[in-house]
């Protein structure tokens, strides 16, 4: 009976242990996920506030240009915030496929990595 026993407490400590080791590798997987998005948005975050910055910079010039053609600035810049005002509502239009389940997809895709 001893024998029998001390078998059952080593597989149990046995046990134990993988699951301890299990637990540990799930956290470590999660960690790795998370810090993979974060990084990925802070990264994605930069390019994006440049490519803000750039857009805003050549509204600015697109709009003198079509308001010296027009011989009015501000039916340059009225024109180029109706063209802003069109491509807002396409894109509210189309923000699932476009934007929603592209940023669903990567998120779900890594997390399950």
């Amino acid at each position: 009976m001893s024998d029998r026993e001390s078998d059952i407490e080593g597989l149990l400590s046995e046990t134990r242990s993988f699951v301890e080791t299990k637990a540990e590798l799930w956290k470590l997987k999660g960690v790795d996920s998370i810090t993979t998005i974060i990084s990925t948005l802070v990264s994605g975050g930069g390019v994006v506030l440049l490519a803000t910055f750039a857009v805003f910079m050549f509204s600015i010039a697109l709009a003198l240009v079509v308001g010296r053609w027009l011989g009015s600035l501000a039916w340059g810049f009225f024109l180029v915030g109706c063209l802003y005002g069109l491509a807002s509502l396409i894109s509210y239009v189309f923000r699932n496929s476009w934007m929603k389940s592209p940023v669903q997809n990567t998120m779900i895709r890594e997390l399950l990595k």
